[in-house]
């Protein structure tokens, strides 16, 4: 009876000790970064990284897009007086 006692109250004990040490090691899984913490933490820098230079590279393209578009423009109108003064010239010409 008493050894069965005493592997109870061991088994209890030493029961008690283990779920401790579970919820210490779970406890700092939670808490504390591990492998697969550090790596998404790094991709997650990296993506942002990643978004700020296309960002960047973006503004600039639409920049570049811009000023070719102001310069399409301008070509038009030089084009459009170039048609006019052609006409003109085409209209002296047949006079002659």
């Amino acid at each position: 009876m008493k050894v069965w006692l005493a592997k109870k109250v061991l088994g209890g004990i030493t029961e008690k000790v283990m779920k401790a040490r579970e919820i210490k090691r779970l406890r700092d899984y939670v808490e504390k970064d591990n492998d697969l913490d550090i790596k998404v933490k790094s991709l997650i820098e990296r993506i942002e990284t990643k978004e700020n230079v296309n960002n960047i590279q973006l503004e600039q393209l639409y920049k570049l897009i811009n000023k070719q578009g102001q310069y399409i423009e301008t070509l038009e109108k030089e084009m459009a007086i170039l048609k006019k003064f052609k006409k003109y010239v085409d209209k002296l010409i047949k006079e002659e």
